[in-house]
């Protein structure tokens, strides 16, 4: 019997279950965090700390790593964490690869998929903000919910 997500993390600091979900579109609770459905299957990798996760419900296996900045590297997370954060600082890709002593190729692969999965998460968000506005839009009468209502602006006084 597989053994939950969260169970046998001795080997060393891992996300919980609630953090991850199925990947397979054609699965009814994809994309679903902390659906119940995943449970540690095996483990891969050196020293045996990459968790290999199972979908009961398609049946899917799947690396704890996938879809992840992690997916494609063989770079440790200290590493992956560093080079994001020189990014976020304004460091130029030379910059990085220098500071993080990795090629700049390897810095630009990490760029090109952290943006990719920036745009795709800012655009699931604003869809889930239509799908209320079109739902509460209609029970509040024209209302527009919360999230989408903007603070008033202030006029400034000129001061006499």
């Amino acid at each position: 019997m597989p053994k939950t997500a969260t169970d046998g993390d001795r080997r060393g600091h891992h996300p919980p279950s609630a953090m991850f979900a199925c990947p397979n579109p054609d699965c009814d609770l994809f994309n679903q965090f902390d659906a119940g459905n995943l449970s540690v299957c095996e483990r891969m990798g050196k020293d045996q700390a990459i968790r290999r996760l199972y979908c009961n419900h398609c049946q899917q296996r799947f690396s704890e790593r996938q879809g992840s900045l992690m997916q494609y590297t063989k770079l440790p997370a200290e590493t992956v964490v560093r080079i994001i954060k020189c990014l976020g600082h304004g460091c130029s890709i030379e910059a990085t690869a220098d500071i993080c002593e990795v090629d700049a190729r390897t810095v630009e692969r990490i760029l090109e998929h952290a943006g990719r999965r920036a745009a795709l998460g800012c655009s699931t968000r604003l869809r889930i903000r239509q799908r209320v506005h079109d739902t509460l839009g209609g029970l509040l009468e024209g209302a527009a919910p919360r999230c989408f209502r903007t603070a008033p602006v202030r006029k400034r006084t000129p001061s006499p």
